[in-house]
């Protein structure tokens, strides 16, 4: 079973660095933008985890759908277009899993 502060630690940093991307990319209020962070954040973070660790050992599948599943989100939260959330979407994803990368790889 995952620890829950591996998941604790891997959702704080996922936040940490998704918010400002969801922020800027948005240009919704800060408090908008923090909500919608957290709560994606809250659904995708544990069940990527699980996902990846116990029925698809693939990153780039479980990032993509991750990806998918948080544009609708944020679309939906956020009232804003899914042809503008999608991006945004993939660059905060993006940023995360390679910052991820970087970060995992260095220990």
């Amino acid at each position: 079973m995952i620890q829950e502060s591996a998941i604790l630690i891997n959702l704080i940093i996922t936040i940490i660095i998704e918010f400002p991307v969801l922020l800027l990319g948005s240009q919704k209020p800060v408090r908008s933008g923090a909500v919608t962070c957290v709560l994606i954040n809250l659904f995708t973070v544990p069940i990527g985890m699980i996902v990846y660790r116990d029925l698809l050992p693939n990153l780039v599948l479980v990032e993509s759908g991750i990806v998918v599943v948080e544009a609708f989100l944020i679309s939906w939260l956020l009232g804003i277009p899914y042809r503008r959330s999608f991006p945004l979407s993939l660059l905060a994803n993006g940023v995360t899993a390679f910052l991820g990368f970087i970060l995992y790889s260095s220990y």
